[in-house]
């Protein structure tokens, strides 16, 4: 019969040969077989969670945030508001919370499980500091399957308006192609229509659902 290293080789063995092996060999031959699968298991979930971490660096989000939103996770508000959110609903989705309270984790959560195949992660001031006449950035994010906008109202003040102009595009934009858009921020409803004016929050009011968090910092638990 054939054999392998003093062992019986069971995966070259012929329908005739199977048929002679007895219980224990029988026994042998489940366990390898049941061995051999959960490896090819392991390996294919270690391809996929090294794909998706690969998706969302290139997406911007940090190797941190990454792995914190792969990993198992807490369960939080934030969490929930966004395991329903249908972009063919409300294309956009406003996480409202005191820092700590898993916004950032959730959207990034979000975007590996639901953001499509050219998710991008960009905090609220690096957008801010985006020239609008930078077309590769503007490409970027008009392609993009999904985005997050991180901490909405901790970029600088922008007195000229031309973050607002460029802000005001690019809800626009996401409400007519449900793309998908999740904010976080720390400020209020109220907070944000007296920073960005009734012309956004009005936009705001009409593709979005405000979802506030009364949660306590989680960081220090």
């Amino acid at each position: 019969m054939n054999s392998k290293n003093g062992k019986f080789d069971f995966y070259s063995l012929l329908p005739e040969d199977l048929l002679a092996l007895s219980d224990a060999e029988w026994e042998e031959r489940d366990a390898r077989v049941a061995t051999e699968r959960s490896r090819e298991r392991s390996i294919r979930t270690e391809a996929i969670a090294v794909a998706r971490k690969d998706v969302l660096r290139s997406g911007g989000v940090s190797e941190r945030l990454a792995d914190k939103a792969l990993g198992p996770l807490e369960p939080s508000t934030a969490l929930d508001h966004l395991r329903d959110f249908r972009p063919r609903d409300r294309p956009i989705r406003i996480l409202s919370g005191s820092t700590g309270t898993g916004k950032t984790i959730a959207a990034v959560w979000w975007l590996a499980e639901h953001g499509g195949s050219r998710p991008v992660f960009v905090r609220a001031s690096d957008y801010e500091l985006r020239s609008r006449y930078d077309e590769a950035w503007e490409s970027r994010w008009r392609s993009a399957t999904g985005l997050v906008i991180d901490d909405l109202g901790g970029e600088y003040a922008d007195r000229g308006g031309s973050f607002l102009s460029d802000f005001e595009r690019l809800i626009d934009h996401f409400t007519e192609n449900y793309a998908g858009l999740v904010v976080t921020t720390n400020s209020t409803a109220k907070e944000l229509n007296a920073r960005y004016g009734a012309r956004i929050w009005s936009r705001l009011k009409g593709a979005a659902r405000f979802r506030p968090i009364n949660e306590e910092d989680r960081r220090g638990r």
